[in-house]
């Protein structure tokens, strides 16, 4: 009798871990399906930078939109012979960017972090819940994906990001076949390196911004709200030996994000050795940068304005870095590969824009 006591009790226990398998699994493939692939939403390609070798990437660039849909890493290749990689988040804050870095200097050793300080704008009046997910919930599953949830999230919002289905259970009438390609929608475009290419065209004012004098107080306290952030990041990179550019990408209205920039670099540069400040959101910054086809919307660039900012960029780096050119490196092959294939997905993106 005992005996028989003994396999029930066993059989149950077993039918209770198998439960749990099921529904654990269950859990993490709908979740896979409804969150939002990063191919699609334009953040940041983890799967893609693992990919690479160690050590072989000279810029990391980080940021927000404002950095995957205006630098072009296939474009610093050919002009320079310089790898990089754009690690940006759809309006990621920059207590998030911190972890991104940290997270991305486990594998990679770079010369020079360039980070697009669109996002020195950003606090807790623009905080977004959905992106805010979206960029944590892209980061693979380490230490530092854990501390960022910890620290970068408001409490109320912790017990969504370690089940995300939380957030995305609402998606069920949004999605789409490509939802079920769970590589590729996390994966994306590998040979993007993770640049985000625009296609359309909105004409834009080549005013350069003026801030009204009642905007000063929200600016200051958004400068104010990254300051700790900042300093953290800049401490970081000269931890690691690493240079440190702050940029900006060009808007419309041209120098929107100007006055964040040199308040926010300031105090860096009086503290720093490492840190560099470089503005292309000066009107004339960007040779032939047109106003009226290469931009996307008002603050983002389309992949011709990228194209051209890119090449700035990409000589801005090589000079006053002195970096490298790995363009004759046999180690480098698949980058010219990754060229060839960069092209084809612009002309693909171009002829679906043409048959609309």
């Amino acid at each position: 009798m005992q005996r028989l006591r003994d396999n029930l009790r066993a059989r149950r226990l077993i039918a209770s871990f198998a439960f749990c398998a099921v529904l654990a699994i269950n859990l993490v493939f709908t979740t896979a399906i409804l969150r939002p692939g990063s191919a699609w939403t334009g953040g940041a390609q983890w799967p893609a930078y693992e990919a690479l070798d160690e050590n072989s990437v000279d810029v990391l660039v980080f940021g927000a939109s404002h950095a995957f849909c205006g630098v072009d890493p296939a474009v610093i290749w050919r002009a320079r012979g310089v790898p990089s990689f754009v690690h940006g988040g759809p309006t990621q804050m920059l207590q998030v960017t911190e972890y991104y870095m940290r997270e991305a200097l486990r594998t990679q050793t770079p010369k020079v972090i360039a980070l697009e300080m669109t996002s020195s704008s950003y606090s807790m009046r623009t905080f977004s819940a959905v992106f805010h997910v979206t960029n944590l919930a892209a980061m693979p599953w380490t230490a530092n994906k854990a501390e960022a949830i910890l620290k970068t999230t408001p409490e109320e919002l912790r017990p969504g990001m370690l089940v995300s289905l939380w957030y995305y259970h609402a998606r069920w009438p949004e999605l789409r076949p490509r939802d079920l390609q769970l590589l590729e929608k996390s994966r994306g475009a590998p040979y993007l390196k993770g640049f985000h290419p625009r296609y359309e065209s909105q004409e834009v004012t080549a005013q350069p911004y003026v801030r009204p004098a009642e905007d000063y107080p929200v600016a200051d306290a958004g400068i104010a709200y990254n300051r700790e952030a900042l300093d953290r990041i800049a401490q970081l990179c000269a931890d690691e030996g690493i240079d440190l550019l702050l940029f900006l990408t060009p808007t419309g209205a041209p120098q929107t994000y100007s006055y964040y920039l040199e308040q926010s670099a300031a105090p860096l540069l009086a503290k720093y050795d490492n840190v560099r400040v470089l503005d292309l959101s000066v009107p004339g910054a960007v040779p032939g940068l047109s106003y009226v086809t290469d931009f996307y919307d008002p603050g983002h660039l389309n992949w011709r304005g990228a194209e051209k900012t890119s090449a700035v960029l990409a000589d801005y780096l090589a000079d006053t870095y002195e970096l490298p050119t790995r363009a004759s490196d046999p180690g480098y092959d698949s980058w010219y590969r990754d060229a060839t294939l960069h092209d084809a997905h612009i002309a693909r993106g171009e002829q679906a824009m043409a048959d609309e």
